[in-house]
């Protein structure tokens, strides 16, 4: 929780694309680890020390990715945001869904695109899904 201390993410279940944790949060007040029910368990979580985040990205498929983002609030995990990406095939074509929503229901980016050239939209969208979501960090 970038207090310093050591934490331990213990593992769950190991699936074939998802590796879930849980986590238990070091507390120097009484020198104990306490479980994080906050984060509950978490697919594939990541801290990012520069932005004091952890993020948290399950797999369902290779055409559905779900990320949930959290940040601290007096050193205690708090979620900011969900997200999602979703390619779909159609008849036109392949296309890209991308949406990201506050923790408090509002949706903040919602965007249907054509998926011409793949890689450069998916990873134009990636960026711009990240960029949403740690926005929610700096509020």
């Amino acid at each position: 929780n970038g207090d310093g201390s050591l934490d331990i993410a213990a593992v769950y279940v190991m699936g074939a694309s998802n590796v879930f944790y849980t986590y238990f949060l070091y507390d120097p007040a009484d020198q104990r680890l306490h479980y994080a029910s906050q984060l509950g368990i978490l697919a594939n979580a990541a801290y990012d020390a520069d932005h004091n985040v952890i993020l948290s990205q399950v797999s369902d498929g290779v055409m559905l990715q779900y990320y949930t983002l959290f940040g601290f609030a007096d050193g205690q995990p708090a979620a900011l945001g969900t997200a999602y990406m979703e390619e779909e095939e159609t008849e036109q074509g392949s296309t890209l869904h991308t949406n990201v929503t506050a923790q408090n229901g509002e949706v903040l980016l919602d965007t249907v695109l054509s998926c011409g050239d793949h890689a450069t939209v998916w990873n134009a969208q990636y960026e711009a899904m990240m960029q949403v979501l740690l926005d929610l960090n700096r509020q």
